[in-house]
């Protein structure tokens, strides 16, 4: 949760009081000259997504392990872009035949609110400004 509110609030332009963990992790990155090249997404091994942040550090390309909640954290603070690769986006990803609703899936009416709040936040969510620093 720790990491969705951190990516969230950066999505939504927020300032927080204080630095969050991944502004004092951009702060880092910028003060050392480092440059983020892009997060990569993967791997998925027993349920389990992993990352890679890709750096170029003075002109050398170096790839960190990380988790992937943390990895985008920090690339949308520093606006650098997102990648799955095939073999996660094969394993991982569904197509649904038809449009899903509350009502097709079973939900109890509770289940059925909570996620019709969930869409009104999504929907509320203001992405156009994404890949701008």
């Amino acid at each position: 949760m720790v990491e969705a509110d951190a990516i969230t609030i950066q999505l939504q332009g927020v300032q927080a009081p204080r630095p969050l963990t991944h502004d004092l992790l951009k702060s880092f990155i910028r003060e050392l000259g480092v440059s983020v090249s892009h997060v990569l997404v993967s791997e998925l091994r027993n349920d389990t997504f992993f990352a890679r942040i890709v750096v170029d550090v003075d002109g050398q390309s170096m790839e960190i392990d990380s988790r992937p909640s943390d990895a985008i954290a920090l690339a949308v603070r520093v606006g650098a872009p997102i990648f799955v690769s095939e073999q996660v986006m094969g394993l991982a990803s569904i197509t649904p035949e038809e449009e899903i609703t509350a009502e097709t899936e079973g939900l109890t009416s509770e289940e059925a609110e909570d996620l019709a709040i969930f869409r009104d936040f999504v929907d509320s969510l203001d992405l156009d400004d994404l890949g701008e620093n």
